[in-house]
């Protein structure tokens, strides 16, 4: 059987034109709305000051072992509105008396930053609310601060 037999009517050069125009119109399109949703959803910008934090890269290395001479290990967790930090030393006993800030900022996006004191409560630990305004991921970064030392710590957390 044929295809003119089968439909009625005669497959021609133009009709398999159209279609295969109609076929490729239809792909470009479905790619503009996937392009245009793409960048209007994130504007690829990580940083501010990529060219000024690539330089400084030796002394964020440098920031690193330091951290990891320390023996220092912080717990950070986010739950309930609450920040949360448990900061134990190598043997694991609990550190008190420090300055501790707390920033959270999302990995995407244009969020503005939120920065919070946790103050001490004993045991190692340091908590404050924070009311985060999305769900999702967020980036804890807490700076301990004390007399001779300076302790850094990230963690990716999601918010439910």
């Amino acid at each position: 059987m044929n295809a003119q037999a089968k439909s009625g009517r005669e497959l021609t050069g133009r009709m398999v034109l159209a279609w295969l125009v109609g076929f490729f119109l239809v792909v470009a399109t479905v790619n503009g709305v996937f392009i245009y949703a793409g960048v209007k959803s994130w504007p690829g910008l990580v940083s501010e000051h990529s060219y000024e934090e690539g330089l400084a890269y030796n002394r964020t290395l440098a920031a690193v072992r330091a951290n990891a001479a320390m023996g220092w290990s912080a717990r950070l967790d986010y739950r309930d509105g609450q920040a949360l930090l448990v900061l134990t030393d190598r043997d694991g006993r609990a550190i008190d008396g420090m300055q501790v800030e707390a920033v959270f900022t999302r990995p995407l996006g244009q969020t503005a930053e939120i920065a919070v004191a946790l103050p001490a409560r004993g045991g190692g630990r340091y908590s404050a609310a924070v009311a985060l305004p999305l769900a999702g991921q967020w980036e804890m970064a807490v700076t301990v601060d004390g007399a001779r030392d300076r302790f850094q710590a990230t963690e990716r957390l999601i918010v439910k």
